[in-house]
């Protein structure tokens, strides 16, 4: 045995006793001198004729932004609180409006009166006119001026005298100055002054509702940006799939390879295949969704976005900075407070009212008649009105005070939540820059990747399968860029909105804009 090893031991060092590997020959490629990444720019060359027609509406973002801030039915339906407001602050201002009051009347009455002689039958027939002024002004005080003239007639039928008549003239002034309710500003001009803080607030409850559309006006515009993008990207792997399948058949039909090795290639383009057109359906249905955002008929046509996600920015770093922006630029605080402001109003209002009332009143009057005598009288009093049980007037004082601390509360609540929404925003935007970072390594490293397995294939260093590998990759890769950079985008709509500084930079975009294209 040993003899027969030693012999062997010598036959191998003689000549190759195991096979060795044969260089494979370099594979042809399909057309004289391409590479693998020469048609890199075909599928979006096929994207810009499939899905940029010429009817197309192309809109940037600011021109975006001008049809949503002046065609959103939100906002139109919005628009109108204001000036529900504004009817409610006349209301209220109504209060103090001046009365003029005026009268005509003629009658008659049947009496029976006593004289020295004996009684009389008599008719008593009278033609009064009055008109008067009256009014209520901001401090409480309530004054009135009337003037009546009037013609009695009498008929003493039973003495044969005839008719007599006598004409009479008055003039009344009557003051009535509130002294315990109080006959300043606020114990009077609470309703009014409620009205007006209220006007205000729906003007900020606008502002807001705008900032919230302007957002997300934007944010489906960066997604559809991003749809467009992914479409693009899922239209060249389809495009390299295809070339690698045409290698395979040239392969295969050059009895190079064998036919079972297009068979991943071939699921592999079918797959894609069918991803596109789950892109190409949800391309269809956000440009549809941007349109009505908008405002406009979602059966426009189709959207071109002429804008592009953009590389992220330096971040800066001071939070605390970005907290007290949205604390003093966020218009729902300037609403919540507003509110307060009128439940202090009405409140005050409310209270005066349960105390008794106490009127210092000034009545001055004066008339003349047929003979010539006049006569004046004036009178100068106090009237105390004690309220008995008020159980209305106590409730809905007791009411007001218990909205006026749900205010407040609601104020804190909304302070904490934007505190926690610009901290929350800021941090997204710096994980997602970060993100956008790493995604852009890995997509630079899954390129070469694929451009490096394509080559070696066309070598015949590597087979299919590899090739189709790194084309999964390179399409995640790309994938996973274009996501982290629309996240990155979005972090930052969202920031600017918690923020709340953005409106007046929206609202002269779009009057600059106009109407749009």
């Amino acid at each position: 045995m040993r003899l027969i090893l030693s012999l062997a031991l010598v036959f191998c060092l003689g000549q190759p006793c195991f096979p060795q590997p044969v260089p494979h020959e370099p594979r042809p490629a399909a057309s004289a001198g391409s590479r693998w990444e020469a048609d890199e720019h075909d599928s979006y060359l096929t994207w810009n004729k499939d899905l940029e027609p010429s009817n197309a509406l192309r809109l940037h973002l600011d021109e975006s932004l001008a049809f949503g801030l002046q065609h959103n039915l939100t906002l139109w339906v919005a628009e109108v609180e204001p000036s529900l407001a504004k009817t409610e602050e006349t209301l209220a201002a109504g209060l103090f409006d001046p009365l003029f009051r005026s009268l005509v009347s003629r009658g008659g009455l049947s009496q029976l009166f006593a004289t020295d002689i004996n009684q009389i039958l008599g008719y008593n027939q009278q033609l009064l006119t009055r008109a008067g002024l009256e009014q209520t002004t901001s401090m409480g005080v309530r004054y009135s001026v009337e003037y009546r003239t009037g013609t009695d007639s009498f008929l003493q039928s039973a003495l044969g005298l005839g008719g007599i008549s006598r004409r009479t003239t008055s003039t009344f002034f009557n003051l009535v100055v509130p002294l315990l309710r109080g006959a300043g500003r606020d114990a009077n001009e609470g309703p009014l002054r409620a009205a007006e803080f209220r006007t205000r607030r729906a003007t900020s409850l606008l502002s807001e509702r705008t900032l919230e559309t302007a957002a997300l006006i934007q944010k489906t515009y960066w997604e559809l940006v991003a749809k467009r993008k992914q479409m693009g990207i899922q239209l060249r792997a389809q495009s390299h799939a295809r070339r690698l399948r045409t290698y395979l058949e040239i392969e295969i039909a050059e009895g190079r390879a064998a036919p079972y090795e297009a068979f991943e290639a071939e699921q592999n383009l079918g797959l894609i295949e069918i991803e596109l057109e789950d892109r190409r359906r949800g391309l269809i249905l956000q440009e549809q969704y941007l349109l009505r955002v908008m405002g406009l008929d979602p059966n426009l046509g189709r959207v071109v976005p002429l804008d592009d996600l953009s590389a992220p920015d330096e971040q800066s770093s001071d939070l605390q900075a970005w907290v007290e922006k949205a604390l003093a630029g966020r218009p729902e605080i300037r609403a919540a407070r507003l509110e307060i402001e009128a439940l202090q109003a009405e409140s005050v209002t409310l209270t005066n009212r349960l105390l008794p009332q106490l009127d210092l009143i000034g009545d001055y009057r004066t008339s003349t008649g047929s003979n010539l005598l006049g006569t004046d009288a004036w009178q100068v009093s106090l009237q105390l009105s004690l309220p008995i049980g008020n159980h209305q007037a106590l409730a809905r004082a007791e009411r007001k005070n218990l909205e006026l601390k749900q205010a407040q509360r609601i104020v804190e609540r909304s302070l904490q939540d934007i505190v926690n929404d610009t901290s929350l925003a800021y941090k997204s935007l710096g994980f997602h820059q970060e993100r956008w970072r790493r995604a852009q390594m890995t997509r630079s490293y899954a390129l070469l990747r694929s451009q490096a397995e394509g080559e070696r294939f066309l070598a015949g260093f590597t087979p299919a399968h590899r090739v189709v590998f790194a084309q999964q990759y390179e399409v995640l890769s790309l994938q996973k860029e274009a996501e982290a950079k629309l996240d990155y985008t979005l972090s930052r709509v969202d920031l600017e909105r918690a923020v709340g500084a953005a409106l007046p930079e929206l609202l002269e975009k779009a009057r600059r804009t106009g109407e749009g294209p």
